[in-house]
């Protein structure tokens, strides 16, 4: 079964993606992911996703990098993948290079993709005007700032399946049942 997520990056990019010889594409900063060994453990991640990427942590130490539910229109990475384009410091050992701008983008088309499919609209021009993104005063963040949320519970609660994402607890206090990102798509 062919990745949703991945399906509009080119088989040469993914290729390179997957090539642990060269520098990665994606910033590998984490302390303590999902292992394997844990995703395959745990029922509720088993049966209802799909284990797409490994990556090697700071210490190198395997972890579930990114995950697609195998039925809901739900995506989850452990890796940043606007970084490459978006966060711009010498600091973080982001990398920068063709292929993981390329990687950003191809992610962005299918996530935008996605939102397009969703049914919801704006009740009207008023309400569509109130939400568009000139109405807000950017906020400069070129230095990584860490701010988790844990929308991990918040989406299993709203599509009325507390078990059905991850065991989560509060943020620090297990980080293993935390993803970066979760992108879900109500229809």
């Amino acid at each position: 079964q062919a990745s949703k997520l991945y399906g509009l990056a080119s088989p040469t990019l993914l290729a390179r993606a997957a090539d642990a010889s060269l520098p990665p594409l994606a910033m590998e900063n984490h302390r303590s992911g999902v292992s394997p060994d844990t995703f395959a453990k745990v029922p509720g991640l088993r049966e209802n996703f799909t284990l797409l990427t490994t990556s090697l942590d700071r210490v190198g130490k395997r972890y579930v990098s990114s995950v697609e539910h195998k039925s809901m229109p739900i995506t989850a990475t452990q890796w940043h993948p606007e970084k490459a384009a978006f966060e711009w410091t010498t600091e973080q050992h982001i990398p920068h290079s063709a292929e993981a701008v390329a990687l950003t983008q191809a992610i962005a088309n299918y996530l935008v993709a996605q939102a397009r499919l969703s049914s919801h609209r704006p009740k009207d021009i008023k309400a569509e005007r109130a939400l568009i993104m000139a109405n807000y005063e950017p906020t400069f963040t070129a230095v990584y700032e860490e701010k988790r949320l844990e929308v991990a519970r918040q989406t299993a609660r709203k599509l009325g399946r507390p078990g059905a994402l991850v065991a989560a607890g509060e943020p620090g206090e297990n980080d293993e049942n935390l993803f970066d990102q979760i992108y879900f798509f109500p229809s």
